[in-house]
């Protein structure tokens, strides 16, 4: 009897925990780069809000499989569809209603995480947009501030 060996394909080289930390660690030099220098960069921005809001799609198209394993989930809090609607206004207007309604988002899906097994690199990505959120508060109020002291 002849055994047929199986060969492997080989699998992606990062594992989804070293791509969440990659993540987190370009965010961090891009937070750091924005608070030293109290402005934000409208391309990261884009990246974050357009990569979101197009995972966003898939998680909300995924509500309304039969399919018991994609059921809903608090994972949505964190990617949803809404930074494609405020991806406009946020990035040429300057508006920050979307980084208090984001973070809220995050903080409601961070507090579902304690009734929900949520993946750990999920979690990461998560806690980094949050505090991209909180990051994006802060240089804005920052440059109100200022903006307001110098009209004086």
């Amino acid at each position: 009897m002849d055994a047929e060996t199986e060969v492997a394909e080989p699998a992606f080289p990062l594992s989804p925990l070293s791509i969440a930390l990659i993540f987190a660690a370009i965010s961090l030099v891009m937070m750091l780069f924005s608070y030293r220098r109290q402005q934000v960069y409208w391309a990261w921005d884009l990246a974050l809000m357009l990569t979101s809001g197009l995972m966003g799609i898939i998680f909300f198209v995924m509500i309304f499989s039969q399919h018991p394993c994609v059921s809903l989930n608090f994972i949505l809090l964190f990617f949803n569809p809404l930074p494609l609607f405020f991806l406009y206004s946020t990035i040429k207007k300057k508006k920050v209603i979307w980084w208090k309604i984001w973070g809220a988002l995050i903080i409601l899906g961070l507090f579902g995480s304690l009734f929900q097994e949520i993946p750990l690199p999920i979690l990461i990505v998560a806690s980094f947009l949050l505090l991209h959120c909180i990051v994006h508060l802060r240089i804005n109020k920052a440059v109100a501030t200022t903006v307001s002291s110098s009209k004086k």
